[in-house]
């Protein structure tokens, strides 16, 4: 492998993925990337299926706050559903209401 993947359909904000991705970076010898498209808000502990407080990540980019970190991407859709709880579809499918739940928790 290249490189490999973190924060895939999490929620978790980049200055804290960037401390694993760089001390896991340093053992394995790889870079790797940060999925950020939706770590632009806070979930309650220990939510990860549909959660409140998640919005929508800052855009991708190339231009990252670690060299070993290669980009920041959009890795999971916006608005595809985590399973059925919260009120969305099952996992995979697109739920316009919680596409329109993270934009709208934008600042």
């Amino acid at each position: 492998a290249d490189g490999f993947a973190l924060n895939v359909s999490n929620f978790v904000h980049l200055n804290e993925v960037q401390i694993y991705g760089d001390d896991l970076s340093n053992v394995l010898g790889k870079d790797y990337v940060v999925d950020i498209s939706r770590s632009g808000g806070t979930v309650p502990a220990g939510e990860w299926c549909n959660p409140t407080g998640a919005r929508i990540g800052t855009e991708p980019t190339f231009d990252t706050p670690s060299i070993n970190m290669v980009a920041e991407l959009w890795v999971k859709q916006p608005g595809e559903s985590d399973g059925e709880c919260n009120g969305g579809p099952s996992a995979g499918t697109w739920w316009q209401e919680g596409a329109e739940e993270l934009a709208s928790n934008q600042n």
